[in-house]
């Protein structure tokens, strides 16, 4: 616990000048500017962290120039201090920093000097290589993947996309085929397809700026973002050698 107070002066000063516009335009528009500036460059400014500090010193600097009469009502506040936080994966890993969360502003537990240990619990496609000492494991999408993963550079490929037909062409470079938000899973933004700069989605279509000339008719492989929302969207999955389609499984989540 340690003692603040909130520089709460200054805020209702910023609301008096910016209600009174008669006062605002006697406001020094580039002090305004160096005071904005000098508080926000502190990386935190809540309670109990350096930059409170420093904050809280720069108003009391200022209104000692302006020469108003001012006080300070100081107050015994909790205040959460993280001094060190990492995550080794497996001893002797390098550690990596973390970022604990304060709860309503307060934190009222603490960790142990040395540390604390536990077991690796969970993985997924974009943690494979961690499968090794994880006691469970998702399945996850490296079957199918997506581009959303494939940034990542791990070591699967897509085997998956969603055929569509051109619908229009146009003489200023674009085209539209007939593959839109209701086919596709967005919350990874927005699928790609090879060879051409993809615009946007509509409902039920996807307007692209292809790299070579396209008619109307031809089809275009849409490659979804995010596979799991996709596949729940379709009734189906032809399996595919080449051109030839050698199955057809039933999507039974379908919805989900």
């Amino acid at each position: 616990m340690r003692r603040g107070y909130l520089p709460i002066f200054a805020c209702l000063l910023l609301a008096f000048v910016m209600a009174n516009s008669a006062f605002a335009q006697s406001v020094d528009v580039a002090a305004f500017q160096r005071d904005f500036e000098t508080l926000s460059s502190y990386p935190s400014r809540a309670i109990g962290s350096p930059g409170y500090d420093k904050a809280a010193a720069y108003i009391e600097q200022q209104f000692n120039v302006m020469a108003v009469e001012w006080r300070r009502h100081e107050f015994p506040v909790m205040a959460p201090v993280t001094t060190s936080a990492t995550l080794a994966i497996t001893p002797g890993a390098k550690p990596e920093p973390v970022y604990p969360l304060w709860p309503a502003g307060v934190r009222l537990c603490s960790t142990p000097a040395e540390g604390i240990t536990g077991k690796l619990v969970y993985c997924g496609t974009g943690t494979y290589d961690l499968h090794t000492i994880a006691t469970d494991i998702q399945a996850g999408s490296y079957a199918l993947m997506d581009t959303a993963y494939t940034k990542l550079g791990l070591p699967f490929a897509e085997a998956l996309a969603i055929v569509g037909t051109i619908v229009s062409t146009s003489t200023a470079g674009y085209a539209v085929a007939d593959v839109g938000l209701k086919a596709l899973g967005m919350d990874h933004g927005n699928s790609a397809i090879d060879g051409a700069q993809v615009w946007f989605f509509s409902d039920e279509h996807v307007t692209f700026a292809p790299e070579r000339p396209v008619r109307v008719g031809d089809r275009v492989r849409v490659r979804p973002a995010h596979v799991d929302p996709t596949m729940a969207y379709h009734e189906r999955a032809y399996v595919v050698e080449g051109e030839r389609v050698v199955d057809t499984w039933l999507i039974d989540l379908r919805g989900w």
